[in-house]
């Protein structure tokens, strides 16, 4: 019964008959339906998972959670949703979807965007018209020495603090409205 079976920390639902698999089988200990037992095969984490993982526990968040692919990261911070990941093997991202883009005000709106206003993050344009805060780091240059990593890990946390104000300031100044990623109700 399920309440035998609590302690395990994972299962898979069969997706036969969505009876819970709490070991490793071949098959669907209920209707026979071949299972893919891989799937608790616990993966070691990378030495950046662990880096990125650190990093997060600074915004006092279970990076746990947050986890959503390999070396990929999702998660809300007050009304922004930050995702973190690897991109081409060589290049770790923090990216942020802020805002829509406003139908007024462009003129200020476009001189605070190319102004650089929030270095060492970027400020973009998506192909949907949003706009979006970015980070971006080599990977190598993380490991290089401990006041490297030190620096990029607080990047990482000013990043998700930024774009949790920034995106307010925004629809403030300027009349964005949130994106659809934003969670409006959680504003720090």
């Amino acid at each position: 019964t399920y309440d035998a079976e609590t302690e395990h920390a994972f299962a898979l639902k069969c997706f036969s008959c969505s009876h819970l698999i709490h070991r490793a089988e071949e098959y669907c200990p209920n209707c026979g339906a071949g299972t893919d037992k891989d799937v608790f095969d616990e993966k070691e984490l990378s030495r950046l998972a662990v880096f990125v993982e650190s990093a997060l526990e600074k915004l006092n968040f279970n990076p746990v959670l947050a986890r959503a692919g390999n070396e990929y990261w999702l998660f809300h911070y007050g009304s922004s949703e930050i995702r973190i990941f690897v991109f081409k093997r060589d290049y770790l991202y923090a990216v942020s979807p802020l805002n829509e883009l406003p139908v007024e005000k462009l003129e200020a709106f476009y001189t605070f965007v190319l102004s650089d206003p929030i270095p060492p993050f970027k400020l973009g344009v998506s192909a949907s018209n949003q706009l979006f805060i970015s980070y971006r780091i080599h990977i190598s240059d993380i490991f290089v020495d401990e006041a490297a990593g030190n620096s990029v890990a607080e990047h990482i946390k000013k990043l998700a603090e930024t774009a949790d104000r920034l995106d307010d300031e925004l629809v403030d100044t300027y009349g964005c409205k949130m994106t659809v990623f934003a969670k409006k109700e959680l504003k720090r």
